[in-house]
């Protein structure tokens, strides 16, 4: 990316706004999902504290409604440098917020994440990762 999109995009995290319990209706009364995919409609494009994890995400959930133009536009240059096939774009977008020395504990990603995934990082130093192939249930439990 270039210093102009790495900065335009700097500046739009910034816009993302914070997930209130209280989005909901007027009433004061606080809106309660009553389905997973509420919940994550709920959440979708906004900055969410985790319960597990001291640090914020926000999703963004192609799959829901379409990725923001900057996010779109993101996608798209994935595309065109041949990290994800024309035929299966990026379909969502988790932005994951870390303060200095903080990171992620060793995991397996989820179904959304099967065939590909793209890591980009904004304003930090060194990123590390370890990753290793995905083992089948059935090797898992051989090496159990």
């Amino acid at each position: 990316l270039s210093p102009t999109q790495t900065q335009e995009i700097m500046s739009w995290l910034q816009s993302i706004p914070e997930y209130s319990h209280h989005d909901g209706p007027r009433t004061g009364t606080p809106v309660v999902p009553q389905t997973e995919r509420e919940e994550i409609i709920e959440h979708n494009g906004k900055w969410t504290r985790l319960k597990h994890a001291r640090r914020k995400v926000a999703l963004f959930d192609g799959t829901i409604c379409h990725l923001p133009p900057i996010l779109h536009r993101l996608s798209n240059t994935l595309v065109a440098i041949g990290a994800f096939p024309s035929s299966h774009p990026p379909n969502h977008v988790l932005i994951n917020e870390y303060q200095p020395g903080e990171g992620i504990m060793p995991h397996t990603d989820g179904p959304a994440y099967e065939s590909c995934t793209a890591t980009i990082s904004f304003g930090c130093s060194d990123v590390i990762f370890k990753l290793w192939p995905r083992q089948q249930h059935h090797e898992t439990e051989s090496h159990s």
